[in-house]
């Protein structure tokens, strides 16, 4: 939510908001406004998307975070991770894990294996040097 609504992506989108603005201002609102074309000169045209572009500005940062609360409303990763996980038979994702692991599972076991081996030793020798 903080990245999305960091003032640098707003930056980012707005010189496409801007085009956009621009278009409407000079293309759709005198194609469906004839008489308002006729009044409105470049100079209007750029203060009103100058207007527009300094609202979005601010406006922006409040609509993403309100969409990023809406989506994680909306879509709960906990509950969609469970539901497809519990549509795999656990040996299937039993087998994949010791698949993607193999190599860490190794190394775990003979570290655990020389840990053991280490500690019957020292047992061994104090076991044999104690006096009986």
């Amino acid at each position: 939510e903080e990245k999305i609504t960091h003032p640098d992506n707003v930056k980012k989108i707005m010189p496409q908001a801007e085009a956009h603005i621009d278009h409407f201002l000079r293309v759709k609102l005198v194609k469906s406004m004839p008489v308002v074309g006729m009044f409105v000169g470049d100079k209007t045209i750029n203060n009103l998307k100058s207007l527009f572009v300094t609202e979005l500005k601010q406006l922006f940062p409040e609509i993403m975070k309100n969409y990023m609360v809406g989506l994680q409303e909306d879509f709960d990763i906990e509950k969609i991770v469970t539901t497809k996980l519990s549509a795999y038979p656990p040996m299937q994702i039993e087998s994949a894990f010791l698949k993607m692991f193999r190599k860490e599972l190794i190394t775990i076991k003979l570290t655990g294996a020389l840990f053991g081996f280490l500690i019957g030793l020292i047992e061994l020798v104090f076991i044999l040097l104690m006096p009986h």
